[in-house]
């Protein structure tokens, strides 16, 4: 048994049952740990992770309140944010706020493209591979492939 596991073993079960609300929290061993401490005490699984960190590796849980690792700050791709069921854009503070299916918020960070002669609002949100775009408040959002992030708006 590894020190990791010997200390596991030694905190109370409302320890390691708090400790699986945030499995996202820890790393991949953290993790692997506590879920191996939650069967060999028969209390209750939490939810398979929906995905990992494309940079870092840690689990991104059903219930992450970030558009991005709490670890390495990597933003998550266009699948994980659908996954976490991003809801309702309100663009008009420049910071997004979403709710997940489960109600948490989820936070995106928006920028107002500038353009010229237009009658909408465009914003941008950067994730992962490219831009998460949306026309005005309740438009609806489309992924724009963009790996090198090249996108200007003051070029022609």
């Amino acid at each position: 048994m590894t020190d990791p596991e010997v200390v596991w073993r030694a905190k109370s079960d409302d320890e390691v049952v708090e400790a699986a609300l945030d499995l996202s929290e820890y790393t991949e061993e953290g993790e692997r740990i506590i879920r191996a401490e939650l069967r060999r005490r028969g209390l209750p699984m939490p939810d398979p992770s929906i995905g990992k960190c494309s940079r870092c590796g840690r689990s991104i849980s059903h219930n992450q309140q970030d558009d991005e690792c709490s670890q390495c700050g990597e933003p998550f791709p266009p699948e994980i944010l659908r996954a976490l069921g991003a809801a309702a854009v309100d663009t008009g503070s420049g910071a997004t706020r979403a709710e997940t299916v489960g109600g948490e918020p989820l936070t995106v960070k928006w920028e107002q493209v500038a353009s010229d002669g237009a009658s909408f609002s465009l914003y941008r949100s950067k994730v992962p591979g490219g831009w998460l775009v949306a026309s005005g408040t309740d438009g609806p959002l489309t992924f724009i492939p963009d790996a090198e992030y090249k996108w200007n708006e003051n070029s022609s």
